[in-house]
């Protein structure tokens, strides 16, 4: 490292948190360095966890991390950043499974202006995983190592149609292992109405190519696969995104920004029953779709110099449908139970002697099936920045009651329960 660039690391640690009996420990680090026009920046983190079983060991997990970052102002005013990443996450559920997945992921991009009104960017990118699973009589993947990767390409130009009016355009092409090539373009379109508020639209593609669920996932371990008989011809789900927003700071003090949205969506994921008559076994196919739209708002207004208060609120609403033909077994509610609406109110306030207060108030909606009941949860952190270089910080969570459910069927599912967190942060 050159003599005179920055140094920074990070050591964290969290105490034991209650929910149910699931603990967790975590320590991670951060080094910036470099000069200006000419930065890089190396970080990690490892971790361990646990969560109880009745009748079977405790379930564990843990892993490790690193990310290295290059970022290059080059002299014909363009820019480069390549990023490297490796992560191995380690997990083990006595009675179910085990899994070793060790993933390496590379990328690099390239941004210049062109021609006066473009500003280009292009770039591509590379991950490999390699996934060991230990099979149970309770389910399999099959095989049970595998290797998958995953290759892109991208190239986006913003072009400046005005003094005011913007137009983005791009496209991403992506080949993975299970459906080969991908192609997810988009525009986006920007008009600066005035020097304090955007109106903005954008259309997008996007996919979810299939995971290793979706294809070689099997029930029992052993055949006859009498429950779930895989997803040989499972393809990649399908989204065509509208947006509209608009944001604006009608004062110093105060901004706020609306955004409505449609995402349409086409082969779903659903289980379908391999008998004409329905029943098991099942295997995993794509005959669901349909569309969700909803309201997603925030503002920020700053009440004293210390003092900030933000608000959000997101609304969601779903129709999906089984495709004619389908023998699905579980219905809709298999693409996910969520909540209607969700609001927040956070409170950041920096009081005397280097000490920060932050509260957080959050609403959610009741879930619809299987049914759980709608909350309200209150977050608070306490920071001290003892010196320059050290930071300490305890934040608690869901202090309003002991606990609470927010996902899983009656009577057997779990609760979130109050917990209490402590960080140390120290730059060297």
């Amino acid at each position: 490292m050159p003599r005179g660039s920055g140094r920074d690391a990070t050591v964290r640690a969290s105490g034991a948190s209650a929910r149910d009996d699931f603990k967790n420990r975590q320590v991670g680090f951060r080094i910036d360095g470099g000069r200006q026009g000419n930065t890089f920046t190396l970080q990690g983190d490892s971790y361990d966890g646990s969560i109880g079983q009745a009748a079977n060991n405790d379930k564990t997990i843990s892993g490790s991390n690193l990310l290295a970052r290059w970022n290059k102002a080059l002299d014909d005013g363009s820019s480069l950043q390549v990023q490297g990443y490796f992560d191995r996450n380690r997990r083990n559920h006595p009675g179910t499974f085990g899994e070793t997945l060790d993933t390496v992921d590379i990328e690099a991009q390239h941004s210049f202006a062109w021609r006066g009104t473009h500003q280009i960017l292009w770039g591509g990118g590379y991950r490999s995983s390699r996934d060991a699973v230990t099979n149970s009589a309770v389910l399999a993947f099959l095989p049970a190592n595998q290797r998958l990767s995953l290759a892109n390409v991208f190239l986006q130009d913003s072009i400046a149609l005005g003094e005011r009016v913007h137009l983005t355009v791009g496209a991403k092409l992506e080949h993975n292992n299970y459906t080969g090539l991908e192609f997810q373009p988009n525009a986006r379109l920007a008009w600066q109405l005035a020097d304090q508020s955007l109106l903005w639209t954008a259309l997008s593609r996007a996919v979810r190519t299939p995971s290793r669920v979706d294809r070689e996932l099997f029930a029992p371990g052993n055949p006859p696969f009498t429950t779930i008989a895989g997803g040989p011809n499972f393809q990649s789900e399908k989204l065509t995104a509208f947006e509209v927003g608009y944001r604006a700071q009608p004062s110093p003090r105060f901004s706020y920004s609306v955004t409505a949205y449609r995402h349409q969506y086409d082969e779903l994921r659903s289980l379908e029953s391999i008998s004409p008559t329905g029943g098991l076994p099942i295997v995993i196919a794509n005959m669901m779709e349909g569309h969700t739209y909803g309201v997603e708002m925030w503002g920020n207004y700053r009440l004293r110099d210390w003092w900030r208060l933000s608000v959000g609120l997101n609304t969601l609403q779903k129709h999906l449908r089984l495709k004619p033909g389908s023998r699905d077994t579980s219905g809709v509610q298999a693409a996910g139970n969520d909540p209607s609406h969700q609001v927040s109110v956070r409170s950041t306030m920096n009081l005397a002697n280097r000490l920060e207060l932050d509260l957080g108030l959050r609403s959610i909606g009741a879930l619809p099936n299987p049914a759980v009941p709608g909350y309200i949860a209150l977050d608070a952190r306490l920071g001290w920045q003892v010196s320059k270089d050290v930071e300490i910080s305890l934040a608690a969570f869901n202090l309003l009651d002991k606990g609470h459910p927010e996902f899983g069927a009656a009577p057997g599912r779990s609760e979130i329960r109050r917990s209490f967190y402590a960080k140390m942060l120290w730059k060297f």
